[in-house]
């Protein structure tokens, strides 16, 4: 059962102030997304994490995906910008998406110990705090592309 003391808005909530600026990417191949298992914790996680000074979203993500597999792409579509509401934290979170026709080759950052091929229409398995809510909020935003 994933459950969590985290809130996510797709516009900011009243009286938001944002600790840190982050972004994810979400990476299909074939109906698969790419999900990280973490070394710090037995939960899983899209390929993100959070700005550097000066970077805008877009590099956020590009360094991330890099930083945390190997994988170096040079266009993202985004997705959305969230707004995130932890007990400790709240954050900007921008999502992006890109799409591959094959699996490229991973090579996981020490923050990662494993890795797999997600089924999109399947439950996915344990998910960092505010995970499973970004998820269905993907879900939903492809969804809507169709």
């Amino acid at each position: 059962m994933q459950t969590s003391a985290c809130h996510v808005f797709a516009s900011p909530p009243p009286h938001f102030r944002s600790d840190i600026t982050g972004a994810g990417i979400y990476l299909l191949v074939e109906a698969h997304l790419l999900l990280l298992k973490r070394s710090d914790t037995p939960l899983w996680t899209i390929p993100a994490g959070k700005a550097e000074d000066g970077e805008t979203h877009l590099q956020t993500a590009k360094r991330e995906l890099f930083e945390e597999t190997g994988i170096s792409l040079k266009a993202l579509s985004p997705i959305d910008i969230l707004y995130i509401q932890k007990p400790s934290l709240s954050y900007v979170y921008a999502t992006f998406f890109a799409s591959l026709k094959a699996r490229p080759h991973i090579t996981l950052s020490d923050e990662h110990t494993d890795f797999l091929w997600h089924p999109l229409n399947e439950t996915p398995p344990p998910l960092v705090q505010g995970g499973i809510e970004t998820f269905h909020h993907f879900r939903a935003w492809l969804k809507k592309r169709a």
